[in-house]
C-alpha cells in the first residue's frame, strides 16, 4: 500500500508537469479544469457500464439530442459534491447554514409548492459557487416532488462562477442560467 507521502509526492509531481508555462500564482487556471474534469469522472464513474450498455444499446435508432437524453436518463446526471466549495471566493457560507437559510425561505409557501405543476424561480444575485441554488433544488426534490424550480445565480468571481455553472450544468437543467458579470443584471422580467 502506498503511504500518505508517496502519494502526496505524486500528486505534487503530476501538478509540476501539468503547470508548464504557468508562474506558481497561477495554478488554479490549471487545476481547477483539471479538478473539474475529474469530478465529472468521478461522478459518472458508478453509472458508466450502464450508460455505456445503454449507447451500446440505442446508438443505431437514436441519435443526437434523443441519444443524449435517454442516455441522461441512466442515472449519467448528478451533482458535485460539497468539496466545490472549497475554492470558494472571500465568503463561505457551511452547508448547514444554507440548508436552515433555504428552510426557512420556503417555509412560508410550503401550502403552493404541494400544488401539483407548480413553478418557481429563485434567484441568487451573488451565488459564488451555488450552494443556495443547489440546496433549493435539494429541498423541493425532497420535500415538494411535484414542483420545478428555475435557479438564475451570478457572480463576478470567475473561479465561483465556473464551479457554479459546472453545477448546473451536471444537473441539465436548461430553464436555469448562472452568469459571470461585472454588474447587476436583470434575469427575471
Amino acid at each position: 500500500m502506498t503511504d500518505h507521502h508517496q502519494l502526496s509526492n505524486f500528486i505534487w509531481q503530476i501538478a509540476d508537469l501539468l503547470r508548464g508555462p504557468y508562474r506558481p500564482p497561477q495554478d488554479e487556471r490549471v487545476m481547477l479544469p483539471m479538478t473539474v474534469l475529474r469530478r465529472f469522472d468521478c461522478v459518472l464513474a458508478s453509472t458508466k457500464p450502464q450508460v455505456l450498455a445503454e449507447y451500446q444499446k440505442r446508438k443505431d435508432t437514436i441519435t443526437g439530442d434523443a441519444l443524449d437524453a435517454r442516455l441522461n436518463a441512466v442515472d449519467l446526471i448528478r451533482r458535485f459534491n460539497e468539496a466545490a466549495n472549497e475554492t470558494a471566493g472571500d465568503h463561505f457560507t457551511p452547508r448547514e447554514v444554507i440548508r436552515l437559510m433555504v428552510d426557512i425561505l420556503f417555509d412560508p409557501d410550503d401550502d403552493i409548492l404541494t400544488q401539483p405543476g407548480i413553478i418557481r424561480k429563485l434567484l441568487d444575485p451573488t451565488c459564488g459557487t451555488g450552494g443556495m441554488l443547489a440546496e433549493a433544488q435539494t429541498y423541493l426534490r425532497e420535500h415538494h416532488k411535484t414542483a420545478t424550480l428555475y435557479v438564475f445565480g451570478q457572480d463576478f468571481n470567475s473561479r465561483a462562477y465556473a464551479i457554479a455553472a459546472s453545477d448546473l450544468l451536471l444537473k441539465s437543467n436548461e430553464k436555469s442560467d448562472i452568469r459571470y458579470v461585472n454588474q447587476a443584471i436583470k434575469f427575471l422580467q
